[in-house]
């Protein structure tokens, strides 16, 4: 029964953090306790960051039997970087670039933070495409980084942070529909968060950089969970995808300065 559990558990967080269409697995959903399952979801987040991150270091695998070191390393940051853009489906790149782009248009920070648009075809002024280069320049430039210093191992860590932050910002009512994106007691949310933590120190390297990253990851989720439920009254997909992507270039940021020395 907990294969069952786990199963519904994994599509329905995936439905959540990727774009691209779940798998679908045959599950008597009848028969699942729908309080278990959302506990069992929650859990799941952190996981599916952890296989995000380490479908990057089989790429990273992969690409050293190709011939010539910066040959690897360049491969290897440009898929990255396309890889984790096609699975959000550049959702977080575009709110955070359409934040940026009206924040310098003095819209003010709660209409940049509301009105910021998710679809990456949406029509934007040369600042937008700007913040949207530097952003991804950034992004591929670290993956670079991380690859050439032997520590392909901080992108589980990078992805579990980030995907247990879209989690608890995924419990906060939709501006739109009134309903959670996610639904689960709050209080295992806590729970999930010491998982996360347990996982990234087990991955090894620094601790030091590790506990940083969850410091500020930490600090990143329930500040932007405070400032949406209590001051916006809801949150909208984008502003989650957006607070995301955010953190994960804070983090490769991280990761590649502490990696590189």
């Amino acid at each position: 029964m907990f294969i069952q559990y786990l199963l519904k558990a994994f599509t329905e967080a995936w439905s959540q953090i990727w774009d691209i269409p779940a798998p679908r697995f045959k599950v008597e959903d009848e028969k699942l306790d729908t309080a278990v399952l959302n506990r069992v979801t929650m859990f799941v987040f952190p996981l599916l960051g952890l296989l995000t991150g380490a479908v990057l270091m089989a790429l990273g695998g992969i690409l050293a039997s190709i011939p010539g070191r910066r040959v690897e390393i360049l491969l290897f940051s440009l898929l990255a970087a396309v890889f984790t853009e096609v699975l959000s489906g550049g959702r977080g790149l575009s709110y955070l670039s359409g934040f940026l782009e009206l924040l310098t248009q003095r819209n003010g920070v709660r209409r940049s933070l509301l009105e910021a648009p998710s679809d990456i075809n949406s029509e934007r002024g040369p600042a937008g495409l700007a913040f949207m280069f530097i952003a991804l320049l950034l992004r591929t430039a670290c993956f670079g980084i991380i690859l050439s210093s032997g520590g392909t191992y901080w992108l589980m860590v990078v992805f579990a942070l980030s995907y247990t932050l879209q989690l608890q910002l995924g419990t906060i009512e939709s501006l739109t529909t009134g309903k959670p994106f996610v639904k689960g007691e709050s209080a295992t949310i806590m729970v999930v968060w010491t998982f996360s933590a347990i996982l990234i120190l087990c991955m090894g390297g620094s601790v030091i950089a590790a506990l940083v990253a969850l410091a500020i990851s930490g600090a990143a989720a329930f500040g932007a969970h405070k400032l949406f439920e209590h001051y916006f009254k809801g949150i909208s997909a984008a502003a989650i995808s957006g607070i995301a992507y955010t953190l994960e270039i804070i983090l490769l940021l991280i990761g590649a300065g502490v990696l590189e020395q």
